[in-house]
């Protein structure tokens, strides 16, 4: 999935605690990517906020540790 404000692929990231998180720049994005994770491949996320995504209201989504990143980044790959 492109973020429609970089114009770059969202990219899965794994946090100091080696859980999966992406950053997305909108929150219009970031409702679409959740919805579509939830609903297609029933992977939940939580959002989070954080001040270097303020501008577009953006938000993190968060993934459990149990969650595969490299499974995830396939999945929204395949996300438009």
């Amino acid at each position: 999935m492109i973020d429609n404000v970089t114009k770059r692929k969202i990219v899965i990231e794994l946090d100091e605690e080696s859980c999966p998180f992406a950053d997305v720049s909108s929150a219009n994005d970031a409702d679409r990517l959740a919805e579509n994770l939830a609903r297609k491949f029933h992977i939940l996320s939580i959002f989070s906020y954080h001040e270097h995504l303020n501008e577009y209201e953006g938000k993190r989504l968060e993934f459990g540790a149990l969650v595969d990143p490299q499974r995830l980044q396939e999945i929204i790959d395949t996300i438009e």
